[in-house]
């Protein structure tokens, strides 16, 4: 038991019975924690009011004391003191029970980031009387701290749209499994659960590594919210579906991508015409459309550029926006009939007016382009539809739509510090900022973002420009010794890097492009080759030089050279793959069997094991089975339901492959720890992770005395691309391949190319004399002598050039 004086004016002693188990014992360590009350029999607590406190701890005892006279008493004091419990149960009631207004239950859901609560907030603004008495609200609605993993839904969802994330989130190769439409914008309800679940029971079995629709819509949610839209590649027409993330700064400021301030513009734009939408008409529609592509075209001024804006100095300009907005566009509150016509073709036949009032609409647009053709389809079915007997609501839609866009336009054109590049001369003090990447406790940032916000506040220092698709970090530490007093200048933002379960989120570069980690590159392509190309279940462990010579090419690019993290570009990463898919096609008609359905009461460890039988890996990678126990462990311990399902034996089989991977390329696996990516594979075992130190120069430090039994190699020409000019397509192969299997590489090793053919013969000799042939090209010219070789052009020009 426990007493608590509560200082206020109506002091009283409040005495609450302590149980093992229950819920108070959460509140007791989250009240006292590791201070010095905790051994206190008596903590004052200030500032709280009674009544509140009360009905708080009345409520994490289990009793009911939720009402709208008690709900946000009880909120403060469970966010004060952490307690998810009550903030889940507070939520409810505010959804379920709740009599407030829409204003104080936005106002709410905002301040504690109820999300559910905010999401059913916005469903119920239906009028435009809603939309202003929530109007101060709507902003924060609109933010997203980088802290919050949940995020809410976008505007406005379409199966269109739904459908083209989905294509982006799942392999190419499984893209004709998707069958969701592409060119269908009605609006999905319920995170778009239902499709999904449709998506999933069609797809010939093929889609259930992805779980539950539930499952798949949560991804789905992590993945568009973080996204840029430029990524996903929506229709032109359909709205900005990224979530506006905020990130507090290293001064104490929030900050949000410049590129998203017209997504504020959207948001407010969408929530009046959906206030003013009439059921029997069809212009919402296109207003919306329209609204879009005007938005996308503005902000594609924003390409190339990563910019960021001071969210207080933002707020103050929504606010005079919202204002002049309701003052000065009564257009928006009227209605259609109430406006009289401006425009008159009566003196125009019928097809004629039709093709004019078309064009009208279409010249909103500033420049129009082909991949605006489903506008131009809206806009003639809308205009054809109406103009016969609703021709006071073509008038009203295009008229509105003039008013809109001019003020669009007009609002980019008087605050263009918040939606275009910065100008350095007109602005010379616009903030500098550079993001912090945060991931598994390491810290670092882009080295080209660095370098060129450095060379802005000291010109002494040199710029930077990413080269090769690949984009470099610095680690954070390092950084300020070098240049502490500039960094303090700089506006640091704190970065998470965001993943669902089967994708990494795409990052924006520097310069406009999309990009994720290296390490996450990695494994999303070699999951590729295990179940989408099933390449590992196509091979035998006396042909696996052949399938390792073809997986060289991964260490050309991903290499233990760079000692930090470092980004790949999206297009890299295709390109990577596709390297790989070319090089293994002829192996595509190899037949090979698929992951089988797990029972209703889950699977065993014995089941992993006969499963990795029967999916022939153990042909392969005969040791595969004794890490199934190790990974079962794992796999049970992050189960999402009473039973492991299916899904769950796609990731067992999967992590149970990969570690027989790795530890078969070794340049790969030292390459996870350069990258501080080992995390990622827990049974893997990092032995450079779990080093001790091996010499007594460090035996009384703390440091680590690393030691690597092997060599590192990288590659300048992709395997692919090593081919004779012979008129019939020799491919030349290095003699690495034979010591990827594990062979040790002696000093006397010297690097030299095979056609495949010396391949084929070298699998006619022992394991011994294969080693030895391959060693050296005098090696290998006395095993075969009638051999030709090949020299390079030994002119000064050529050496030059090499």
């Amino acid at each position: 038991m426990f007493r608590c004086r509560v200082d206020c004016e109506r002091s009283r002693i409040l005495s609450v019975e302590i149980f093992p188990r229950t819920p108070i014992l959460l509140f007791q360590s989250s009240l006292f924690g590791k201070f010095e009350e905790s051994e206190k029999n008596n903590i004052e607590l200030k500032d709280i009011d009674p009544d509140d406190f009360q009905n708080f701890l009345e409520l994490i005892h289990g009793e009911s004391s939720i009402d709208d006279d008690t709900v946000s008493g009880i909120i403060h004091l469970a966010e004060m003191y952490d307690v998810p419990t009550a903030i889940r149960r507070c939520e409810e009631f505010l959804l379920e029970k709740s009599k407030q207004s829409l204003k104080n239950k936005l106002q709410m859901a905002n301040r504690y980031h109820m999300i559910n609560l905010k999401e059913k907030c916005m469903n119920e603004i239906k009028t435009v009387e809603d939309m202003q008495s929530v109007k101060n609200d709507i902003f924060c609605y609109l933010f997203v701290p980088m802290s919050i993993q949940g995020p809410p839904l976008p505007t406005l969802i379409t199966k269109s749209a739904l459908s083209r994330a989905v294509l982006r989130y799942i392999p190419k190769e499984l893209h004709k499994y998707v069958k969701l439409p592409l060119c269908d914008f009605d609006e999905v309800k319920d995170d778009g659960k239902y499709e999904l679940e449709w998506m999933l029971a069609n797809s010939d079995n093929m889609l259930r590594m992805y779980g539950s629709s539930e499952e798949l819509s949560e991804n789905l949610k992590i993945y568009m919210g973080h996204s840029s839209d430029r990524w996903i590649e929506y229709d032109p027409i359909e709205p900005y579906n990224s979530l506006i993330n905020e990130f507090l700064s290293s001064k104490n400021e929030f900050f949000f991508q410049k590129s998203h301030g017209v997504i504020c513009l959207q948001h407010f734009l969408y929530l009046q015409l959906y206030a003013l939408k009439d059921p029997n008409l069809k212009y919402p529609g296109i207003s919306h459309a329209i609204l879009s592509i005007i938005l996308k075209f503005m902000n594609a001024r924003n390409a190339g550029k990563l910019e960021f804006v001071i969210r207080d100095d933002f707020e103050k300009f929504y606010e005079e926006f919202k204002n002049a907005f309701f003052v000065n566009n009564r257009i928006f509150m009227e209605k259609p009939e109430n406006i009289p016509n401006f425009k008159v073709y009566s003196d125009l036949q019928k097809s004629n007016a039709i093709s004019k009032i078309i064009d009208d609409f279409k010249k909103l647009i500033p420049v129009w382009k082909d991949e605006y053709s489903r506008l131009g389809s809206i806009i003639q079915n809308f205009v054809e539809e109406n103009y016969s007997n609703n021709i006071e609501t073509v008038h009203f839609t295009l008229r509105r739509l003039k008013i809109m866009v001019s003020m669009i336009d007009c609002t980019i054109s008087s605050f263009p510090d918040f939606f275009l590049p910065y100008d350095r001369e007109k602005n010379p003090n616009h903030p500098i900022v550079v993001r912090v990447f945060l991931d598994n406790h390491n810290m670092y940032l882009i080295k080209s973002e660095l370098l060129n916000a450095l060379n802005l506040i000291n010109p002494n220092i040199k710029s930077y420009e990413d080269a090769d698709d690949k984009i470099l970090t610095v680690k954070f530490e390092s950084i300020y010794k070098v240049f502490g007093d500039e960094m303090e200048k700089l506006h640091q933002l704190p970065c998470g890097i965001k993943r669902t379960k089967h994708a990494a989120v795409p990052l924006q570069t520097p310069s406009g492009d999309h990009c994720i980690l290296a390490a996450d590159a990695l494994f999303e392509i070699l999951n590729r080759l295990i179940f989408c190309h099933r390449i590992f279940q196509k091979f035998q462990e006396s042909t696996w030089p052949i399938l390792s010579a073809h997986l060289a090419q991964l260490g050309e690019f991903f290499s233990t050279h760079e000692k930090s993290p470092f980004f790949v570009t999206m297009r890299k990463v295709e390109s990577i793959e596709e390297s790989l898919t070319n090089s293994l096609r002829k192996y595509e008609k190899i037949p090979a069997n698929s992951v089988r359905n797990a029972k209703k009461d889950g699977f065993t460890v014995q089941n992993l094991k006969n499963e990795l039988a029967n999916l022939g890996v153990t042909s392969l990678f005969t040791e595969i089975q004794e890490y199934a126990e190790a990974v079962y462990s794992e796999v049970l311990k992050f189960k999402k339901q009473e039973f492991l399902r299916t899904c769950d034996l796609f990731d067992a089989v999967e992590k149970c492959l990969l570690i027989c991977i790795f530890k078969r390329l070794p340049n790969l696996q030292l390459f996870l720890h350069t990258q501080h990516a080992c995390h990622y594979l827990p049974n893997l075992q990092c032995s450079h992770c779990s080093a001790v130190p091996q010499s007594k120069k460090f035996q009384d430090s703390t440091w680590n005395d690393f030691s690597y039994d092997g060599h590192s190699y990288s590659y300048l020409t992709d395997i692919k691309g090593m081919v004779l000019p012979d008129g019939e397509n020799t491919a030349l192969q290095t003699n690495f391949f034979i010591f990827e299997s594990g062979n040790r590489i002696s000093s006397s090793f010297r690097y030299f190319l095979l056609d495949r053919n010396d391949h084929f013969t070298l699998f006619t000799r022992s394991d011994e004399e294969k080693v030895k042939a391959v060693m050296n090209l005098d090696a290998f010219q006395k095993l075969y002598p009638e051999k030709k070789y090949l020299y390079p052009d030994d002119s000064s020009r050529k050496r030059k050039e090499r």
